[in-house]
């Protein structure tokens, strides 16, 4: 077991470093490294494919103690061909056996020495057994196209957990390819009940399964398990839900009586919740949405019985538009009344013009873009009292006011910026100039945004820019301005002044970024437009998928008409 944390450090950054070429090594095979949510991925792979053909053959290869069987010498031989900047690196840890400490129930100390494939804690040991098993995939795939020519195969694996698809008739033959191909990774197959597996969609209606297979190889005709997940007939998958869905209310039930609502709150976020958290990204299309519903419930009244709040001030998290059990505090308003998710008080806030929200996505998003230039330093919102405006002088009143960014340039100037997002229609005073002459509402934002801080960036002598977008994407002219400048530094700091190229893609993906959040912005305040017409600024708000709330907010149009 490796204990030593310096090297967890030192080889969790060669893998950060390696990762990318690591990945593109493994290739299409291996759902592992750098692949974000590998496992639900390849359950869905094999899902459809099995939908597309229905006699298809899908065959699980379950090893025996895969990680610490698998041949070493062959890992490293793969890591001296491919990787050889880091095989020396590795050779310090692999290069002889390595002792592993163990302690027995009466207190003796035992010492088994690590000879073969990864150890135990290693930060880069499944990259590394994922390494030696590609050439085993790589054969095995081969094999596989020869024995089935002009028909379409699949191999998948997620770290030790295999899987091949092939025509039906070819089991008898993919299953003794791959014994010898395993057998040469020095890991033997296993056999027996819920071990390696094969199932057909086709051999669901039958009384006996066509394929003749080896002794001791399971041939199921209701489904089976892949990476947390059930394929198969709708009762086999209906009771691993009910399994799986049964443990975590269980586990429910044991944390409500933890009497720490802290701690129980740890262990509900960390430990129940992501079991069915996870089981939705794999069954979603399954399991019909009520029965997610109803666990979803079961949970929410442990959750708050444990955690001593009452439900109502609790609300519902759809997580993508699905309903997902996961839970989040309702958001408060700055003027002490409860927001909706999208944490946006429904009306207008007492003292301001608009309506308030606890993340502004727009200045969210140039604040992720200004972090990104080299050498620019960016602060979040802050009082101007903190930037050293006189609190005893003339302005001492307006030390309370808070723009939305500060900003140190690559040029050394200091910027103070405050987002705005204004529709064109918004001041029913100027309707008709605003109407008329494209941009006009936001220029005169951004004259209302310098009156009301002018006086203060002055006196801390900080430069204050207006970030202002009309709701339809129009971006200020101060707004323009500054894109432009920043673009400008951005690639003067990457000595590719001169190159035209450059310079587009970035200005390209700052306002593309920029475009996204303000969309994001206007629906977020559509949606709090919407829940307020619905009667739903109580504590518990339900979020909807944005189609659903417009679909609510045309029926409600239609009978207000």
């Amino acid at each position: 077991m490796v204990g030593d944390v310096v090297r967890r450090w030192i080889t969790r950054a060669v893998l950060l470093e390696k990762g990318e070429q690591i990945e593109k090594h493994l290739g299409v095979r291996q759902y592992t490294v750098r692949t974000a949510d590998g496992c639900a991925r390849l359950y869905h792979m094999v899902w459809i494919a099995l939908q597309l053909d229905k006699s298809a053959v899908f065959l699980r290869l379950d090893a025996q103690n895969t990680f610490n069987t698998a041949d070493r010498q062959q890992i490293m031989d793969e890591v001296y061909t491919y990787f050889p900047e880091i095989y020396t690196f590795l050779m310090f840890f692999y290069g002889s056996p390595t002792p592993t400490f163990f302690q027995k129930d009466t207190g003796e100390t035992k010492v088994i020495f690590s000879e073969e494939g990864v150890q135990q804690g290693d930060v880069m040991g499944p990259a590394l057994f994922c390494i030696g098993l590609k050439p085993v995939l790589d054969r095995l795939s081969d094999r596989l196209r020869e024995q089935h020519r002009l028909k379409s195969t699949f191999i998948g694996a997620f770290m030790d957990d295999v899987g091949l698809i092939f025509p039906s008739g070819g089991l008898s033959r993919a299953w003794a390819a791959a014994e010898e191909e395993f057998r040469s990774f020095n890991l033997k197959l296993n056999l027996g009940k819920d071990k390696s597996l094969a199932f057909s969609p086709a051999w669901v209606e039958t009384e006996r399964c066509p394929e003749t297979s080896p002794a001791g190889l399971e041939l199921s005709k209701d489904g089976f398990k892949l990476g947390g997940g059930a394929i198969g007939k709708w009762e086999y998958e209906k009771k691993h839900f009910e399994e799986v869905r049964d443990e975590a209310v269980g586990l429910a039930s044991k944390v409500a009586n933890y009497r720490d609502p802290q701690g129980g709150w740890l262990l509900f976020r960390l430990y129940v919740l992501p079991k069915l958290g996870f089981l939705l990204r794999l069954m979603v299309d399954a399991i019909p949405t009520s029965m997610w519903q109803a666990a979803d419930d079961m949970l929410l009244k442990k959750c708050t019985r444990g955690l001593g709040i009452a439900e109502n001030e609790w609300t519902l998290h759809q997580t993508l538009g699905l309903r997902i059990p996961e839970l989040v505090r309702q958001p408060v308003c700055g003027c002490g009344q409860r927001g909706d998710l999208e944490g946006v008080h429904g009306g207008k806030y007492p003292t301001g013009g608009g309506p308030w929200r606890r993340h502004q996505k727009v200045g969210a998003a140039f604040f992720e873009l200004l972090t990104g230039v080299k050498y620019c330093t960016v602060g979040g919102e802050t009082t101007m009292g903190s930037l050293g405006l006189d609190l005893t002088g003339p302005l001492a009143k307006e030390r309370d006011k808070r723009p939305d960014l500060f900003a140190t340039l690559p040029n050394g100037d200091s910027i103070l910026g405050d987002v705005a997002l204004i529709h064109p229609i918004q001041d029913a005073t100027h309707l008709q100039r605003n109407t008329k002459k494209a941009g006009a509402a936001a220029k005169e934002k951004e004259g209302k945004k310098h009156t009301y801080y002018d006086d203060a960036c002055r006196a801390v002598g900080i430069r204050f820019v207006p970030l202002v977008f009309e709701t339809y994407g129009r971006p200020g002219g101060e707004t323009v301005r500054f894109v432009k400048e920043m673009v400008r530094q951005a690639t003067e700091r990457l000595e590719e002044m001169n190159d035209a190229s450059a310079l587009q893609k970035i200005a390209d993906r700052w306002w593309k970024t920029l475009s996204v959040a303000v969309q994001k912005a206007a629906a977020s305040t559509i949606l709090a437009s919407v829940q307020a017409s619905c009667g739903a600024r109580s504590t518990q708000v339900t979020e909807m998928l944005l189609g659903r709330e417009f679909s609510a907010y045309v029926g409600l149009a239609e009978k207000k008409e």
